[in-house]
């Protein structure tokens, strides 16, 4: 075996003379190593949404709902699906106005043109409850960047400067996003900076 911080290196061996050999004792044969499982499928995937939005892949998953990596597959592209959640412990009457409120607020941010905001093409309501479909993001969470250490200045200062555009987009259209933080910031492909779950806004 190669020793640590040496991959030339290898171990003194010592060869026994022939009297110090060992006779040969049968061995019984190694069992042969089970062969590696497949990776469990996520839970839901491969529903249907709305006949028209097929999950695939789970991106994330939070207190308000579960965000789906899906095919669209009246166009074929693919998208990202945000299923709704609420307190199972609320009454009916309160649960019916919580999807209500994200039904509303969906469609708010559907009107927001801005490019550092996500686009929200449809909302599917499914037994009351409002799905939000919204373009696919390629890239990582600002949350993710920070743990693995922090942002230059000036690098900072551009995302906080796009953050800010899409704040004041979304203000000047009436809705208020009520859950800015690190996790919500996308970092996209050519240095696009991308507000999402607008879900919880008001």
């Amino acid at each position: 075996m190669p020793h640590p911080g040496n991959p030339y290196a290898a171990p003194t061996q010592v060869v026994p003379s022939p009297s110090q050999v060992p006779s040969p004792t049968p061995q019984a044969p190694s069992p042969t190593p089970p062969a590696p499982s497949a990776a469990a499928p996520d839970p839901g995937a491969g529903r249907l949404v709305a006949g028209r939005y097929r999950l695939t892949a789970r991106l994330g998953h939070g207190g308000m709902g579960t965000v789906w990596r899906a095919q669209d597959e009246t166009v074929g592209r693919e998208v990202a699906v945000k299923e709704p959640r609420v307190p199972d412990h609320l009454p009916e009457r309160e649960r019916d106005n919580a999807f209500e409120r994200m039904r509303r607020e969906a469609r708010a941010a559907a009107r927001l043109d801005h490019p550092a905001v996500v686009g929200v093409h449809d909302v599917a309501v499914v037994d009351g409850q409002p799905w939000i479909v919204m373009e696919l993001v390629r890239g990582r969470s600002l949350g993710d960047v920070l743990q693995e250490g922090t942002l230059g200045a000036r690098e900072a200062a551009r995302i906080g400067l796009e953050v800010l555009g899409a704040l004041e987009a979304a203000h000047a259209a009436g809705v208020l996003h009520r859950d800015v933080k690190p996790d919500n910031v996308l970092l996209g492909r050519h240095d696009r900076v991308v507000l999402t779950d607008f879900g919880i806004a008001q």
